[in-house]
């Protein structure tokens, strides 16, 4: 608690005391323009001191979460015009609530179909990354049929491909960290590729993603049939190959997943010493 930013503490008792009193003086911070801000958010060291011994007494003691979940926008602009020590455009308040996970982005049936009404709208999933297991979550949620192939033993995409000494992320973990689902308790705020591989596994299993995963199985081919409105892809995978029909198909393999050699005209005639970079796995 010593090190914590103010601004950050302010924050959270609003929410969790239901109390808006923290966003008046002498509590409000000062305006601080600074890439990073002074973590004593420019407050006297007794405003400090009282602070922090208020939100160790409230973190301590309360059990039944916070007492606002939904905070409306008119309280989002107060509480950010207070973060940021100068007035917020009301404009703001919709898309912060938005990314702040307050906002519900999940798509929901109006009326939930009958499954003959889904029949030939299945979804196959290329990659069991971060992406293809969200993507299988949120289908699951809606009841609607779907398969992910992936070419590697388990999920996890380039955090499974990559352990090289050091790997990890350079934005904070928050980038990394789903907004629904069980939290997760980082150890660190800058995590190795360990830590965030365990995640993801983790989720693929929280969410039923699992089940729905074939293993060691690769695209060799995919198109459209028109006269059936249907993909015709052709799989390989640790049983031979087979002809896959859906509804939809969704690459989900990432950008840089295999390393592309250039194909400049005479390449070969350059006598100096060219590679293409790979990481993967090193010991």
């Amino acid at each position: 608690m010593r090190d914590a930013d103010l601004r950050v503490l302010l924050m959270s008792l609003v929410p969790q005391t239901g109390d808006t009193h923290w966003l008046e003086p002498p509590y409000t911070p000062c305006r601080d323009v600074r890439l990073i801000a002074d973590p004593s958010a420019g407050l006297p060291e007794s405003v400090q001191s009282d602070l922090r011994a208020r939100a160790i007494e409230v973190f301590s003691q309360s059990s039944s979460g916070p007492a606002l979940t939904n905070p409306d926008d008119h309280l989002m602009i107060r509480m950010m015009s207070a973060c940021l020590g100068e007035a917020v455009p009301p404009e703001y308040a919709p898309a912060m609530r938005d990314e702040l996970g307050f906002a519900d982005r999940d798509i929901h049936w109006s009326k939930p179909p009958e499954q003959s009404a889904l029949a030939g709208r299945d979804v196959l999933i290329v990659g069991a990354g971060v992406n293809g297991i969200v993507l299988g979550a949120k289908l699951g949620q809606l009841g609607i049929r779907y398969t992910i192939v992936e070419k590697n033993r388990g999920v996890g995409g380039t955090w499974l491909e990559n352990s090289y000494p050091g790997c990890g992320v350079d934005t904070p973990n928050h980038a990394y960290s789903l907004s629904f689902g069980r939290r997760y308790r980082w150890s660190r705020y800058f995590s190795l590729r360990d830590e965030i591989q365990d995640y993801l596994e983790g989720c693929a299993t929280e969410f039923g993603v699992r089940s729905h995963i074939r293993f060691q199985t690769t695209v060799r081919s995919a198109r459209w049939i028109e006269s059936d409105s249907c993909w015709e892809t052709e799989l390989e995978g640790p049983g031979g190959n087979e002809c896959f029909r859906s509804g939809f198909l969704v690459s989900a393999i990432g950008q840089f997943n295999q390393p592309r050699k250039p194909t400049i005209p005479a390449v070969n005639l350059f006598r100096e010493k060219r590679f293409t970079v790979h990481i993967g796995h090193q010991s």
